[in-house]
């Protein structure tokens, strides 16, 4: 499969056409720049067969406002210790690429009013251009095999590039070339520092996708500019943070995006490009290497998922890859809560080490699971994988449990991959299901477990309101469901997902 050809980055050989974009974790430290659960964290998606990594992101510049989970790369300790995290990339056989740039400029309820960037100085410009090539040289100290600039999300340079935000009217802003110069400054100004054998990869809005913003035929010069200056490979996205275009979310088709990586291919770019956005299906993802469209496939969320995804491809193993759901719960809680990142079908990303598996239990018991829906189901497998014998009750004649409702709405498909993958799982690690049938006391009592994990699910919880209980009110599980008889006269109250 082309997925796994070596493939050229500047002057380097990757081991296979699969990026894992940095993406932000709030794994890092103050003290040594990196914490030991973020090296982990790498290290698990090398092991997994990813051909390059991204880390990151390094901010270059902390403002006020930035993240206390913030990766940085500004001491002797920091490089220290992201030579340790290189290292163990490198005996791996993954390219690692150290991500910098300024993650934000503006805290992110500063962007909902559209802040104008006219309110910083040359002087204050000129100095975060050169805390990026600061940055740089570090990042060479510590041994990454390339540099890879933060260009889109909501980073300055996708700042800078907007004219939507942009409101300059001077070297750094004013029309589409003036734009372009705080990126090109410091693309400059890292190829000056680190000579021309290190590869400079960069992140590129293919389309801003706002009202107002620019779109592929503007990306396309602007690459070819970057490309003149020094950069070798772009990792092409879609709209930032500031987008009301969906393009994260389960209603995207698969690899749908991949078009505008395919409209840099198609206008000669001269550098390598990499598709991303919402590619989680190693058949998709072979398909747009297939047609020319990329050079490169970038996942980001799916190594969140499932850090062995090139592995499982490689290896025939497509059903058991965990795939992202597209829930956005990654980035909520990094993003926009700023805390350490989540996955709603990976339990352990950002909370355990995936390097090592769970101990093998010291003694085998016999547990028994009260309940079929994800949380039971995660339970029994984790609970056989350890050794022990596993028997789950579900009183339903289905598994599933409140994730059924998940994918029932229009757009939302996707969701039900996980509960696929759950039910394989399980029977792999010979769990013992028990459908239509309630865990009772008695029940209990004549098993005679060693250990009862109960995972009944939640109800919901109803306003007080006059009249709620009447027999013509439903919640929206029953409507989803299908357990509602509706008449012709409906009135929705709430604006949630269901």
């Amino acid at each position: 499969p082309n997925m796994f050809k070596p493939g050229r980055v500047g002057k380097l050989t990757a081991k296979n056409r699969l990026i894992m974009p940095a993406m932000h974790t709030n794994l890092g430290d103050p003290e040594d720049g990196l914490s030991q659960a973020g090296i982990d964290f790498y290290v698990a998606r090398a092991i997994g067969g990813f051909g390059q990594i991204g880390v990151g992101i390094i901010d270059s510049f902390q403002f006020d406002h930035a993240s206390p989970g913030e990766f940085l790369l500004n001491t002797n300790r920091h490089v220290e210790v992201h030579s340790q995290l290189v290292e163990k990339l490198r005996g791996e056989g993954a390219l690692s690429f150290a991500q910098i740039g300024l993650r934000r400029i503006w805290a992110l309820h500063q962007m909902r009013r559209r802040p104008s960037l006219s309110e910083f100085t040359d002087a204050e410009i000129r100095s975060w251009i050169q805390a990026v090539v600061d940055t740089a040289r570090r990042a060479v100290d510590a041994g990454y095999d390339g540099i890879d600039l933060l260009g889109n999300g909501g980073g300055a340079i996708s700042i800078f590039t907007s004219k939507v935000f942009n409101d300059r009217n001077d070297e750094w802003g004013g029309d589409e070339e003036t734009r372009l110069n705080f990126a090109l400054a410091i693309v400059r100004g890292i190829r000056e520092a680190i000579g021309d054998d290190i590869p400079i990869t960069s992140r590129l809005h293919g389309a801003e996708f706002i009202k107002g913003g620019y779109g592929l035929d503007v990306s396309i010069r602007n690459a070819r500019r970057l490309a003149e200056a020094g950069v070798d490979l772009f990792n092409v996205a879609a709209g930032g943070h500031a987008t009301t275009v969906p393009n994260l979310t389960p209603n995207i088709p698969e690899s749908a995006l991949a078009i505008l990586a395919f409209g840099l291919k198609q206008a000669g770019v001269p550098a390598q490009i990499a598709a991303s956005t919402r590619i989680t299906d190693p058949f998709a993802a072979e398909e747009v290497l297939r047609k020319g469209w990329a050079d490169y496939i970038s996942i980001a969320r799916g190594a969140l998922a499932d850090p062995d995804w090139p592995r499982k491809a490689e290896a025939g193993d497509w059903g058991r890859i965990r795939s992202c759901v597209a829930c956005n719960e990654c980035l909520d809680e990094a993003t926009v809560r700023e805390r350490t990142v989540r996955c709603l079908v990976n339990p352990r990303a950002g909370r355990h080490s995936e390097i090592e598996t769970p101990p093998p239990a010291t003694v085998a018991k016999k547990v028994i699971v009260v309940g079929g829906g994800c949380v039971g189901l995660q339970a029994a497998i984790t609970a056989a994988e350890r050794g022990h014998s596993v028997h789950l009750y579900e009183k339903q004649p289905y598994l599933g449990g409140k994730w059924l409702v998940s994918y029932a709405p229009p757009g939302r498909k996707p969701l039900r991959s996980f509960l696929v993958w759950l039910v394989g799982e399980a029977k792999r690690a010979g769990v013992v299901f028990h459908l239509n049938t309630e865990a009772t006391p008695d029940l209990l009592k004549a098993e005679r477990p060693d250990e009862v994990i109960v995972t009944i699910g939640a109800a919901p919880e109803m306003p007080d309101i006059p009249g709620i209980d009447q027999p013509h009110v439903f919640t929206g599980e029953q409507v989803l469901m299908g357990d509602a008889d509706l008449g012709k006269n409906v009135v929705v109250v709430g604006a949630g997902g269901a």
